[in-house]
């Protein structure tokens, strides 16, 4: 369950730790509503991020909404996902789905790019 709350949620959702990969120059613009495609999922082994999934293109995004809800789209199909809020300060996004409550943290959030992770699993997206 946790891997899914990661997925739908950075599943566009979310950043990495020890990672210095910033697209565009780094930094954040803080404007983590829109549309991300997922590109890479990963997880933590050994001291070290390994790829765990590489995406086709399509084939699963996530959307942040203004109205602090999210999708997520399947091959294009879109789902209903839960709510969110993000804290720009300390780069935290908390979502809740079905009850259960998890924070990421952003590590890259720039106009085409978001990167976040949990500790144990981490998201690499592009927006759309």
């Amino acid at each position: 369950m946790k891997k899914i709350l990661l997925l739908a949620a950075f599943a566009a959702c979310f950043a990495f730790t020890g990672c210095s990969n910033n697209e565009g120059g780094g930094g954040t613009d803080g404007n983590l509503v829109g549309k991300w495609e997922l590109i890479t999922d990963y997880t933590f082994e050994d001291g070290e991020w390994v790829v765990d999934y590489e995406y086709e293109a399509g084939e699963y995004a996530i959307e942040f909404k203004s109205d602090g809800t999210a999708s997520t789209y399947d091959e294009g199909v879109e789902f209903p996902w839960g709510t969110y809020t993000y804290d720009k300060s300390s780069k935290v996004v908390t979502l809740v789905f079905e009850g259960e409550t998890q924070r990421i943290t952003v590590k890259t959030l720039t106009k085409s790019r978001l990167d976040a992770d949990d500790g144990e699993y981490r998201v690499v997206a592009r927006r759309l």
